[in-house]
């Protein structure tokens, strides 16, 4: 019978307890990232019953009731999923955001930018082919020409401010990527010293796990436990956090790595860094980035290393699957810079069309003869001769000589009055593939060594082929972003289902624990009273 009262106590503590779980979860029904817990429940150990002759008796008396664990739901499987399909979304997503900016700026839907600043460049010479000594025609030409140069320099100041904009996320996202992996460090500590106690820190590991989470939308991870309780994490098979040390992420000047002739070096302050040999491939990081020297577009752009003590790794496309900082990567790189593949390094293709546009349009204007007769032996379109075609947009200008005096500009072949046949000649290349030899020039004179994405085709419908082409790479990011997030969505409810707390299931324990509680209760007035009985028996 006083054993009685032991098993009533146990029980009030069991469900009292269980009700204190219960209270947790619904205090924090919408908190972001929290699971569910539960109190699971376990009988305490039994006896076998003695008989005064020292048999023991068929059958034990259970002992009551405790609260083994207080268990958080949480699915591992789902989880490095769930991590996973972020890291996809976020590379879409963050893509699809540079790809809006660019859409938005360069404007080529519209009745308006490149494409009608090369229509009135053609319709111009056209004109001047009609009414060659017309001065108001000359200064038309030269108008549209300086239009044409002024809508190149547009798209190309476009894509280098957006450029200059996606480095500066780049270096901001792995400043945050460091600061994640310091907390969860820390977390490591802390949560290793409760397990160490016997403790299980639910609440610790929601918080590490809502920094897996948030980390993986900027990089691919791969997550392993440790016996501790802490978590290893990498990144592209590249340790980032081990256990308690972290190994920053750091954004480096591409023009602040200098080859010292035994390897790249880096200083910050008083400390050195050395790349590791046989880990940089033609001088350049990510295959695209020249190092220790300027970039030819923003001046200097950010590599990313990952530091092992003194040592850099490069954290490149090596490693990086996934996540925010490869879709920011590839945006800034590929896409707008020195990308090969159609639709892509819109930079480095703009600039060289413009290149071989120009320059052909020279020779052909060197062929003809002004109003006066004179030979024209400049250069109409002009930029310095050490500028490389990959960057010759933001070098070239007019003649001087012919903007100030439209009389000196070469509309003819022979120079005499009514002659525009090279005004003709230049407004029909709006259609000629740039490597058709004008009639008045040779194969010796125009003989170019055009790049694939300039063969067979006119300066205009190169600038076609090339936003066609980069309208269908965003369509497909688009489609492959509504995809992968319609996964996440999926893994996003079947985590709830599993981790999140769920009212109704909530306020069922509520009355569940809360009976039980009156139950126990109710034992121990039972054995007062049986105790009452026998103690007044006496007394009667």
């Amino acid at each position: 019978m006083i054993w009685s009262l032991e098993i009533a106590k146990r029980s009030l503590q069991a469900q009292m307890l269980a009700l204190d779980v219960t209270s947790h979860n619904i205090a924090n029904v919408n908190t972001p990232g929290y699971s569910r817990q539960e109190a699971v429940f376990r009988p305490t150990q039994p006896y076998g019953i003695v008989s005064w002759l020292g048999t023991i008796n068929p059958g034990q008396v259970g002992t009551g009731v405790q609260i083994s664990s207080i268990r958080r739901l949480r699915n591992d499987f789902v989880d490095m999923n769930y991590r996973n399909v972020t890291s996809e979304s976020s590379y879409y997503s963050v893509k699809d955001q540079v790809f809006s900016i660019l859409e938005s700026s360069i404007n080529e839907i519209k009745d308006s930018g490149l494409q009608k600043a090369l229509s009135d460049f053609f319709d111009a010479w056209h004109e001047g082919s009609v009414s060659p000594e017309d001065p108001t025609v000359r200064r038309i030409i030269v108008e549209q020409s300086q239009n044409l140069i002024d809508a190149f320099k547009y798209v190309q100041n476009q894509l280098v401010s957006t450029r200059s904009d996606v480095d500066f996320q780049i270096v901001n996202s792995v400043a945050r990527i460091n600061d994640i992996g310091k907390e969860i460090a820390k977390l490591n500590e802390q949560i290793s010293l409760s397990t160490s106690q016997g403790q299980q820190p639910n609440d610790l590991l929601d918080q590490r796990d809502n920094l897996l989470d948030e980390l993986s939308q900027y990089v691919n991870i791969q997550k392993v436990a440790l016996p501790t309780g802490s978590v290893s994490v990498f990144i592209g098979g590249l340790s980032f956090v081990d256990d308690r040390t972290v190994n920053e992420i750091k954004a480096i000047d591409n023009d602040r790595l200098i080859d010292s002739g035994e390897g790249y070096k880096y200083t910050e302050g008083l400390a050195t860094y050395s790349v590791l040999p046989g880990l940089i491939q033609n001088d350049k990081w990510n295959e695209s980035i020249a190092l220790g020297t300027e970039d030819i577009y923003n001046g200097h752009v950010s590599t990313l290393w990952l530091t092992m003590g003194n040592s850099l790794v490069p954290l490149d496309d090596r490693h990086l699957a996934g996540g925010k900082l490869k879709g920011l990567v590839e945006m800034r790189d590929d896409v707008i810079a020195y990308g090969e593949e159609p639709g892509r390094g819109l930079l480095g293709k703009i600039n060289e069309m413009a290149y071989y546009f120009f320059d052909k349009i020279n020779l052909m204007l060197k062929q003809g003869k002004d109003l006066n007769g004179d030979a024209y032996s400049s250069n109409f379109f002009n930029w310095d001769v050490n500028v490389v075609p990959k960057n010759i947009i933001s070098a070239v200008a007019l003649d001087p000589t012919v903007v100030s005096d439209p009389t000196k500009l070469p509309i003819g072949v022979t120079g005499l009055a009514g002659d525009g046949s090279l005004a003709l000649l230049i407004a029909q290349e709006q259609n000629n593939a740039l490597e058709t030899v004008p009639e008045i020039l040779n194969s010796t004179l125009w003989n170019p060594s055009l790049p694939g994405f300039l063969k067979g085709q006119s300066v205009a419908q190169s600038w076609r082929t090339l936003v066609a082409e980069w309208s269908a790479d965003i369509s497909r990011n688009r489609a492959f972003m509504e995809g992968t997030n319609n996964v996440k969505s999926e893994l996003t409810l079947l985590r709830t289902s599993e981790s999140g707390v769920n009212l109704d299931e909530e306020a069922v324990n509520l009355i569940r624990f809360q009976k039980g509680y009156a139950m126990s209760a109710r034992i121990v007035s039972v054995v007062d009273g049986m105790l009452d009985l026998i103690i007044n028996m006496g007394a009667r």
